[in-house]
């Protein structure tokens, strides 16, 4: 293989199960490279993948990884060999939570990483891990620019009325508010509709993330007005092993009734509700609609989804006082024709009309030419936008 040491970016996203990373090289446009990803973590049919620029698997093999951080040691050891061929100037780092302190891309340092470390209440779930990955590539890559952006960020200007809850005011400081998540993949949507369409930002645009955490956000002039997911990433939506909305007096009968404590809460409402509970199984959606003629409890699933979407859906344009298009995103928004069509239906009134060929083609637009609403279909791509931001970043302080 050809010698290549032209400046290149690395975008890492780290999931619940999976560490992914793509290669950008920094030239304007960015262009991919290649990605790659190591998914099943912890579990025995754990693989990791890499694929070229278009598409093409250059390698697939089976792997041993019990945690996020093995599996980021295992992704350092790759870039490592590639070195000869890749010069990394910068490496881009999603992070799920950035409080009421980061909203601006942020350089990853040692003193960055202590104070992201006072924040690891507010996200459990996410940021230790996401801060001992950040950790890794510091020791791994120390000379190398590295930088944090954060899904909040996006949110962090919602109107008052959006971003608190009706609690005591006292609680809003210690940060029990609406922060929003799926912020970077917001971004990326904007920025593609914006590439198409430059006055995208008079359109008043909900953006329906919907992949195993799912979430819907109102855009109205380029900025997110109101999103469903709120103080943490449970929130909302039906989503593939977490509640969404949820009465809080159900949380108050489980403690009471069945004792139930924090740790057996979170793994509830977090690791064992949505589609998995109502269907009974852990499915993904793809096998559920496989399964729906012949499984009440797995059509029962799918009906539940797409009624709280459609619900949410109808709230977010009530808050953006109309609508002028829908954006799925996401690896049920993306690859869920019936999805979609169970979603938009009946939604007539507020001018969505889909055209039923173009969404079982996966075509980019899905709505009839007499739809009031264009409903579109972008890949979700989280890794361009983090890179992005990195190439931006190395622009403005190098």
């Amino acid at each position: 293989m050809q010698e290549d040491q032209s400046s290149t970016i690395v975008a890492i996203n780290s999931g619940s199960s999976s560490l992914k990373f793509s290669l950008y090289s920094n030239t304007e446009p960015l262009q991919i490279i290649l990605s790659g990803k190591i998914s099943g973590i912890g579990k025995k049919d754990c693989l990791f993948t890499t694929t070229a620029g278009q598409k093409k698997v250059e390698f697939s093999h089976p792997v041993e990884v019990e945690s996020a951080e093995k599996a980021a040691e295992l992704i350092i050891q790759w870039l490592q060999q590639q070195g000869r061929q890749y010069k990394i100037t910068g490496i881009g780092h999603r992070v799920v939570h950035g409080g009421f302190k980061f909203y601006e891309p942020e350089l990853v340092d040692n003193s960055f990483l202590n104070e992201l470390k006072k924040l690891q209440s507010l996200a459990p779930l996410h940021l230790p891990g996401s801060i001992s990955i950040m950790a890794i590539f510091l020791q791994a890559f120390p000379a190398i620019t590295q930088v944090a952006c954060f899904d909040t960020a996006f949110h962090f200007r919602m109107p008052f009325e959006a971003r608190y809850y009706a609690v005591p005011r006292n609680l809003w400081k210690e940060g029990i508010i609406r922060y929003g998540f799926h912020g970077i993949s917001c971004e990326y949507i904007m920025h593609k509709l914006q590439q198409q369409d430059p006055a995208v930002n008079q359109k008043k645009i909900i953006i329906a993330h919907l992949g195993s955490g799912c979430s819907m956000t109102a855009v109205k002039r380029g900025r997110s007005i109101d999103t469903t997911m709120g103080f943490s990433p449970a929130g909302g939506l039906v989503m593939n092993t977490r509640a969404g909305d949820i009465d809080p007096g159900v949380i108050i009968y489980l403690m009471d009734k069945k004792n139930l404590k924090a740790e057996q809460l979170n793994i509830l409402l977090n690791k064992e509700a949505g589609l998995k509970a109502i269907a009974e199984t852990d499915h993904s959606m793809e096998q559920l609609l496989e399964e729906e003629k012949n499984n009440p409890q797995a059509e029962e699933a799918i009906t539940m989804f797409c009624y709280q979407a459609k619900k949410q859906m109808s709230a977010l344009a009530a808050a953006a006082g109309g609508l002028d298009i829908i954006v799925f995103t996401g690896g049920i928004g993306e690859n869920a024709p019936r999805i979609r069509q169970l979603i938009c239906s009946k939604l007539e009134f507020m001018g969505i009309q889909l055209d039923d060929k173009l969404n079982e083609q996966q075509a980019e637009v899905i709505s009839a030419p007499e739809s009031k609403v264009q409903v579109t279909v972008i890949p979700a791509n989280e890794e361009m936008m983090i890179a992005k931001h990195v190439k931006e970043y190395l622009l403005q302080y190098h």
